[in-house]
């Protein structure tokens, strides 16, 4: 994002504060320290005296460049700006560092790790970590975990060849991703492909060495502004493997990186790449809280800045927030826009990211071990999407994998529609845009220029919330983009994850409609148009029938059929979706007299 050259923040955004100011940023600190209403886990009600604030791993990018998503937290003092007032954690709950261990995590996402899989999860980043392996038999040997050997854990170049040496700062990122993969899927064989650098074509090499190499999911903790330069064109090809589960994080700026504004950076207007594009599967992140027997207590909408930017603004400082927003450039696939809720997104016809999320509080962060570089200090605890994107490759593995599915995101979608298990936990509290949990009248008296009924979009930072229709004082008739609802939603997608079932592969089901008992040398009426698909805006477009009497298949949702002799005989049937998906094969006897 280009730094605003001379838009001064209009009065009204500070002086609306003004109740802030006379408290200080203590205060502040002490306030962004509480949970979610809802969250009854000891963390949220343990006072301690230890303060710690989160920051960025991998600084900003211009042009054809991603940067890593990590934030971590560091120890901080009482009054810094940004800083929490830590609280423990019930030791079952808790790593070295004071984060989520992986125990916790997999509890409240109801996920075994140790099942067996034989699923490849590639991970892809920038640079080379010449201690990643020791730091990652760091982490099996305090989790119990079995030594890893070349077969689980390989770690390449670009080509698959010899690893770069440079250190860039994405050693955090590189420990964090195979870790949080290697503590939720035991078993998984774990590919790590190291980009030379972090320039789009490198990246592109890289994601491409992945899925040669047989992953079949693949965790990109990364991105950068759809809107920062014309999008290189390996790079999109790079993630759009058919059959392969490219998991992108949505970001740790808000919705169209509106965070910046908080240290005078201009919105991108734009959701980041590669998550908006439309072959990836889109993980936004959460704050997620535990009930004191490990389950999940609650998961909001992971925005740092506190509702209308109060704390962000105050402290003048990039607090965090999920990523998110409609595309500028994609169109949104026939599966997302026929969601049950993708209307009151306001997107249109476009793409929009998340389509899933999981944790991504840094404060309800999870440990890791990284000792490389300048940045690694031993155990330390890990947030941004940057988790919640290997969080969700690791249950995609755990799952099985996409399963033949063409675009495994389709698999969210359809059991979003159609599991009435519901394997997914709606989350419904938060936003990620610079309102947050505020009213849309609330946050234009703190944050316009004239008092309640200005728009913040208006103040010459970009797009900074969805409430209001584009940079107009005009509200939006859908405003769900930013802002968690009921059901689908913008920040959240499907939700996050209640077991591994929201990632197995669906299909179409076929259905017979016919007599059981017919009369040989007489037609016989028989229909399929019965048959149901799980996917939003899909469709059954095709249909094979078989008679099990040697004659020709027939096509058709409803055909007829002539037995010759009398006997008993197999009918079936196989339909296919409009996405190309095969229902398993319906037998019906028939009795022909």
């Amino acid at each position: 994002m280009a730094i605003m050259p001379s838009p001064a923040r209009r009065p009204s955004l500070r002086m609306s504060l003004i109740i802030l100011s006379t408290v200080g940023a203590a205060a502040v600190a002490g306030l962004v320290a509480v949970p979610s209403a809802g969250a009854t886990s000891s963390a949220a009600s343990t006072t301690t005296t230890a303060y710690e604030k989160a920051v960025p791993v991998c600084g900003k990018v211009t042009g054809k460049h991603v940067r890593c998503f990590a934030m971590k937290l560091v120890r901080s003092t009482f009054g810094a700006a940004g800083a929490h007032a830590m609280a423990a954690k019930p030791s079952y709950a808790e790593g070295p560092a004071g984060g989520y261990s992986p125990a916790a995590v997999a509890t409240a996402y109801g996920i075994t790790p140790s099942a067996t899989t034989t699923v490849k999860v590639g991970i892809v980043d920038a640079y080379g970590d010449t201690s990643l392996r020791a730091d990652v038999g760091v982490f099996d040997a305090k989790y119990g975990l079995p030594g890893e050997t070349p077969s689980s854990l390989k770690i390449v170049g670009q080509t698959g060849g010899a690893t770069p040496t440079t250190d860039s700062g994405w050693g955090v990122e590189q420990s964090l991703d195979v870790e949080a993969v290697r503590g939720l899927c035991n078993k998984c064989q774990i590919i790590v492909v190291e980009a030379s650098s972090a320039g789009d074509a490198d990246l592109a090499t890289a994601e491409n060495e992945a899925v040669t190499l047989g992953a079949t999911v693949v965790s990109n903790s990364f991105g950068q502004a759809e809107s920062a330069s014309t999008p290189d064109s390996t790079f999109i090809a790079a993630f759009a493997h058919k059959g392969v589960a490219q998991v992108a994080s949505t970001g740790d700026d808000g919705w169209f990186d509106w965070d910046g504004l908080n240290k005078n950076y201009a919105s991108s207007d734009s959701p980041a790449l590669p998550a908006a594009l439309p072959t990836t599967v889109a993980v936004g992140g959460t704050s997620l809280y535990l009930n004191d027997n490990g389950t999940r207590a609650s998961e909001t909408v992971w925005n740092e800045n506190g509702p209308a930017d109060q704390f962000g603004l105050q402290l003048g400082k990039e607090m965090g927030a999920s990523g998110g927003g409609c595309s500028t450039l994609y169109t949104a696939p026939a599966w997302q826009h026929a969601v049950a809720g993708f209307s009151g997104t306001g997107c249109g016809t476009k793409r929009l990211a998340a389509d899933i999320s999981a944790i991504a509080d840094p404060f309800t962060g999870y440990d890791i071990y990284d000792s490389f570089g300048s940045q690694g200090l031993g155990w330390e605890t890990i947030g941004g999407t940057s988790l919640a994107a290997p969080v969700i490759s690791a249950m995609w593995a755990l799952a099985g994998g996409p399963a033949g599915v063409a675009t495994p995101a389709l698999s969210l979608y359809g059991h979003f529609k159609s599991d009435t298990t519901k394997p997914y936990y709606d989350v419904q509290v938060g936003g990620n845009g610079i309102c947050g949990t505020a009213s849309a009248t609330a946050c234009s008296a703190d944050l316009g220029t004239t008092g309640a009924g200005e728009s913040p979009n208006t103040v010459g930072y970009g797009q900074v919330d969805c409430y209001w229709a584009g940079p107009t004082a005009t509200l939006a008739t859908s405003n769900g983009q930013c802002h968690a609802k009921v059901g689908y939603d913008g920040p959240s997608g499907v939700g996050t994850p209640k077991g591994t079932a929201l990632f197995k592969a669906l299909n179409p089901t076929a259905k017979i409609t016919a007599p059981t008992s017919i009369t040989h040398g007489k037609t016989a009426a028989f229909k399929g148009t019965t048959s149901t698909d799980p996917f939003p805006g899909g469709t059954i477009t095709k249909y094979s029938w078989t008679w099990g009497d040697g004659s020709a298949a027939t096509a058709g949702s409803a055909p007829t059929h002539k037995y010759a002799k009398a006997g008993k005989y197999s009918v079936k049937l196989v339909v296919t979706d409009s996405y190309g998906r095969v229902s398993p094969t319906l037998v019906h006897p028939v009795t022909v007299k």
